[in-house]
């Protein structure tokens, strides 16, 4: 096991990608704004602002805390690319999907509300609520739920939508598969075919379309 706690990182000299849950996930993870760890867990711990979140794909953690024998993905069609979050009680992402992923906890606590395809109805929201928002909203009363722990890994399957929820500072650290819009595109079609009022695959499927050119079918 690995302990990623705040003062550990808070020694690292690494920058890194931080914002609000709700702008990283409609900027696709990929934010611009830029910011070292010590800067961001300062921010955390004096609560200055709760919506602070890092969600970096492109942070090298030193080797030493790194898990020492990482999880092999099945299907290695393309090669994962490492993920790092951190961020404050009550912070998280809103509902999204993406590529197969493996995430450890490695301090803290993160809940997780999950919805299988062809049920995204069961994580109602709006692409600006943060996830304590649409918890305290009941919009996710229906969805699976689980609690992360400390140490706990948990494997995210393709294209399952889900949100997370930050119960005190968490730290957490993975690898993701990417998510080709061919892929996202026949996922969605599969989706619309048995249950065409499917808002989330209605979306996913007109954004993938247009990646690809589609625009009639955009």
């Amino acid at each position: 096991s690995i302990t990623l706690s705040v003062d550990v990182l808070k020694k690292l000299n690494l920058s890194t990608l931080e914002g609000a849950g709700s702008d990283i996930v409609q900027a696709g993870g990929g934010i611009t704004n830029y910011a070292t760890l010590s800067q961001v867990i300062d921010q955390i711990v004096d609560k200055a602002d709760d919506e602070t979140f890092i969600f970096d794909t492109q942070l090298k953690l030193p080797k030493r805390l790194r898990p020492r024998r990482p999880p092999k993905f099945s299907t290695r069609q393309d090669e994962p690319y490492p993920i790092f979050s951190l961020g404050p009680s009550r912070s998280g992402l809103p509902s999204h999907a993406h590529g197969d992923t493996w995430l450890l906890v490695s301090h803290g606590v993160k809940r997780w509300f999950l919805a299988p395809p062809g049920s995204a109805n069961l994580l109602e929201d709006h692409p600006l609520w943060s996830p304590l928002t649409a918890f305290r909203r009941a919009n996710y009363k229906n969805a699976l739920s689980c609690l992360q722990f400390a140490h706990d890994l948990l494997f995210l399957p393709r294209a399952w939508k889900h949100a997370t929820l930050n119960i005190g500072a968490c730290v957490a650290s993975g690898e993701q598969l990417p998510y080709s819009a061919s892929q996202r595109y026949a996922d969605a079609q599969k989706i619309l075919n048995q249950n065409p009022n499917d808002l989330h695959a209605l979306h996913s499927a007109g954004v993938a379309a247009f990646h690809l050119h589609k625009f009639a079918q955009a």
